[in-house]
């Protein structure tokens, strides 16, 4: 079954809040077997919200509203939903029942104009709200009740479509966040279940791979891979991880699961190390999964990202011993110090002075220190691996050739380095660099 949500409020056109709400429900109405084909934002104008609802039900099955059911001028939700369908309001006494009860339980009076807030469209039912003054409005429509709507294009659409349904249900919901939730779980979840008829689910996988680009990592894959459409496949990068997302549909999860678990094993098989993890794994989560399965732990340096190694890693150990500590010298004085502490001559060596353009052409130097600066840390943090990033070179990411820098993980056995170009676009050069070395950790942890 398709659906669509709509965001009311002036704050979500203008950009003023951040309309987290359609992406939280996007995905809680496909856990439940609907697929979100529309998001759509309209301000407090009540003919725009006419237009609207007419729109969206002429061409889903469900339209899931939240915004603009307050006890103000400016709160158009149930006015525009009676009038898109030509119902007269009428006060529901469930819903009233159910304000003056929250009032009752915190010892307020209620004001005259909360009992706006129960004048519903005839025939709507009112869902719950257990923490808020806004009850819900759940009302089923008829295509026929808007045939001579503006939106008479989207109706006869929605006929063509196979499987159309005559009715459409609308849910109409606060724009509060917390109260959504709430609410979702208390019963709206319950109702959309019950009239999802298909009783079709919608299960989705995600696969993360670091270490190659977009176009390189399709390239190791069969042809037509990620033009599937039973499992849907789609990629993406985000933040330079690629990210593989796997969408099945059928009568019940495990069939879904079943559907999605071929695919994965096509992209392991095909894609090997580049793989790092699933669905909510980042890096640095795996890397402290792995840390933590040997019983070992991670001192950092990192001269490069400018502290975000030691930041994610602290963050995804949460308390745990495999993250011993980390630091960020950012100058050569700082660099001077830690050789003392540590007694490593290289650092020394490379930071009695400002690196010269030899030094920084040099890959071999960039090489050297960073294995220096891992073997620091180990000393450092009293940890059984030392990660570093060491220093970038003096001239920006935008010099031409790049200038080489490098990341190292040294354990009692040795160290792993791996030399690359600085280049690349600010907007994600320094998470770039992070997510380098927690690679080149990672791979040293699977490699032990």
């Amino acid at each position: 079954m398709l659906a669509e949500v709509l965001s009311i409020g002036n704050e979500v056109i203008s950009g003023r809040i951040l309309d987290t709400n359609a992406q939280w429900l996007s995905r809680r109405l496909e856990e439940v077997g609907y697929r979100v084909r529309f998001h759509t934002a309209v301000g407090d104008d009540a003919e725009d919200l006419i237009e609207a609802f007419r729109r969206a039900a002429g061409r889903v099955d469900l339209v899931v509203a939240t915004g603009g059911l307050g006890p103000t001028e400016d709160d158009l939700t149930r006015d525009a939903l009676a009038a898109a369908f030509h119902l007269p309001l009428e006060i529901n006494v469930e819903a009233l029942d159910q304000i003056r009860a929250l009032f009752a339980r915190r010892n307020r009076v209620m004001p005259q104009r909360n009992e706006l807030q129960a004048r519903f469209p005839r025939g709507a039912q009112a869902i719950r709200n257990p923490n808020g003054t806004a009850p819900g409005i759940e009302l089923d429509v008829a295509v026929a009740d808007h045939a001579d709507g503006p939106s008479g294009g989207a109706r006869a659409a929605a006929i063509d479509r196979p499987g159309f349904r005559p009715r459409s249900r609308i849910i109409c919901l606060p724009g509060v966040p917390a109260e959504i939730a709430e609410m979702w779980d208390d019963s709206v979840a319950r109702r959309l279940m019950e009239h999802n008829a298909r009783g079709l689910r919608i299960v989705h996988k995600q696969i993360k791979c670091f270490g190659a680009g977009e176009s390189q990592i399709e390239s190791m894959l069969p042809e037509g891979f990620v033009r599937q459409t039973d499992p849907r496949v789609g990629i993406n990068a985000s933040a330079t991880t690629i990210i593989f997302r796997i969408s099945a549909q059928s009568a019940t999860v495990d069939e879904c699961r079943a559907k999605i678990a071929p695919v994965v094993e096509t992209l392991y098989a095909k894609l090997g190390d580049l793989v790092f993890g699933e669905d909510d794994d980042e890096l640095e989560t795996v890397v402290c999964r792995l840390l933590a399965a040997r019983g070992q732990t991670v001192g950092v340096i990192d001269c490069g990202s400018g502290g975000l190694v030691a930041e994610r890693l602290g963050a995804a150990a949460a308390g745990a011993e495999g993250f011993r500590g980390g630091c960020a010298p950012g100058d050569t004085a700082a660099l001077v110090r830690l050789a003392e502490l540590c007694g490593q001559r290289a650092i020394a060596g490379a930071a009695d002075g400002s690196p010269t353009d030899a030094d920084t052409r040099d890959s071999s130097n960039a090489a050297a220190r960073a294995a220096s600066l891992a073997h620091a840390a180990r000393r450092l943090w009293s940890s059984d691996w030392g990660l570093a990033v060491g220093p970038l070179p003096p001239e920006g990411p935008q010099a031409s050739p790049p200038r080489p820098f490098a990341v190292a993980a040294a354990d009692g056995n040795g160290v792993q380095v791996k030399e690359l170009p600085y280049a690349g676009h600010p907007a994600w050069l320094r998470a770039w660099i992070c997510k380098q070395a927690l690679n080149t950790l990672r791979l040293a942890l699977l490699r032990q």
